[in-house]
C-alpha cells in the first residue's frame, strides 16, 4: 500500500473514534440526566400500570428502558457514518 492511503485510512479510523466517543459521551451524559437519582425510600409504596409495587423496582423499570433505548440510538449513530459512503456512491452514480 503506499502511504498516503495509510494516511487516509489511518485518518478515517481517528475520526470515526472521535465521532465514537463523541456520541457515546453524549448518550450517558443524557441518559445519566434524564435517569434520574434512585428513590430516597426505596421501600416505598407506588403504583406502576395499576399494580402495587415499590419505588425502587419503578426506578429499576424505567432505567431498564431507557438503558434500551439509548444503547439502540447509540448503536445506530455510531454505525451510520461506515454506510454513508455506500449511500452517497448510489446517489451520486
Amino acid at each position: 500500500m503506499e502511504p498516503s492511503i495509510l494516511k487516509q485510512l489511518g485518518l478515517a479510523i481517528l475520526i470515526w473514534i472521535l465521532y465514537f466517543l463523541i456520541v457515546f459521551l453524549a448518550s450517558k451524559f443524557i441518559y445519566l440526566r434524564l435517569r434520574g437519582l434512585p428513590p430516597t425510600h426505596p421501600d416505598a409504596p407506588a403504583l406502576a400500570e395499576g399494580k402495587p409495587t415499590t419505588k425502587i423496582a419503578v426506578w429499576r423499570d424505567r432505567d431498564r428502558r431507557l438503558r434500551r433505548i439509548f444503547v439502540a440510538i447509540g448503536i445506530i449513530l455510531v454505525v451510520l457514518p461506515l454506510f454513508i459512503p455506500m449511500i452517497l456512491k448510489r446517489l451520486l452514480s
